[in-house]
């Protein structure tokens, strides 16, 4: 992660909440966020943080792709790319890579500057 966050531990849940721990602090809780803001059922699955950045991609069993920036603690994209769960999600470089149970992948590319988020 970026040196302003340091090293970070972050869980996510079937409570549509994800985690932020403190390794270096007995896994003390930092802070949570929460993508109940999705007014239908969903479960958080699989994450990816940015290399060297600030940012944190989450994938839910409704098809939605979330990116969190956690030093500013807001979502920076939140929006279904799947009809299916996703089951896998990567973050390398400025793109993050999701597969899902409706076959496909999709291909998200994250700028540096996050005003506009391009899916393939």
């Amino acid at each position: 992660m970026d040196d302003r966050l340091g090293e970070l531990f972050i869980s996510c849940s079937d409570d549509q909440t994800a985690r932020v721990y403190d390794p270096k602090d007995s896994f003390k809780l930092l802070f949570t966020f929460s993508t109940s803001f999705i007014n239908e059922w969903h479960t958080l699955t699989y994450l990816s943080l940015e290399e060297g950045g600030t940012r944190v991609a989450i994938g839910a069993q409704n098809g939605f792709l979330f990116i969190y920036d956690l030093l500013q603690k807001e979502f920076i994209f939140s929006e279904r790319i799947h009809n299916g769960s996703v089951e896998g999600l990567d973050w390398r470089g400025n793109t993050v890579v999701t597969c899902s149970a409706d076959n496909c992948i999709s291909i998200v590319r994250v700028p540096k500057s996050t005003s506009m988020l391009t899916e393939k």
